[in-house]
């Protein structure tokens, strides 16, 4: 495996910084900054994660679910988000209000 320099982590450093939009990011909403202060080795594993990946954002391979209608499907759970739902009522409402709008496809 080939080693890099540290003037060439620096240049890859300096290139994201200076070629990333950071308007954005939300850094109070996401808690972006807290959470790397926080966890700083858990940020850096990701990190070289998201480089040995090519700088892409693929998670895992493609994989098919088969959900139990006789529960309601809960993101929150599934996604692992406090406070994330499925969008209530019709789709041109407001998302906050009204029956789940669920598929029947699903």
């Amino acid at each position: 495996m080939g080693q890099i320099t540290t003037d060439q982590s620096h240049s890859v450093m300096a290139t994201l910084a200076t070629n990333a939009d950071w308007s954005q990011i939300d850094f109070e909403q996401s808690g972006l900054q807290d959470a790397i202060i926080r966890d700083p080795k858990g940020a850096g594993e990701r990190f070289i994660a998201w480089l040995k990946n090519g700088g892409r954002m693929t998670i895992g391979e493609p994989k098919k679910i088969k959900l139990d209608h006789a529960h309601p499907f809960n993101p929150a759970e599934f996604i692992g988000n406090k406070g994330w739902t499925t969008w209530l009522g019709p789709a041109d409402g407001d998302g906050l209000s009204g029956e789940p709008d669920q598929d029947s496809r699903e």
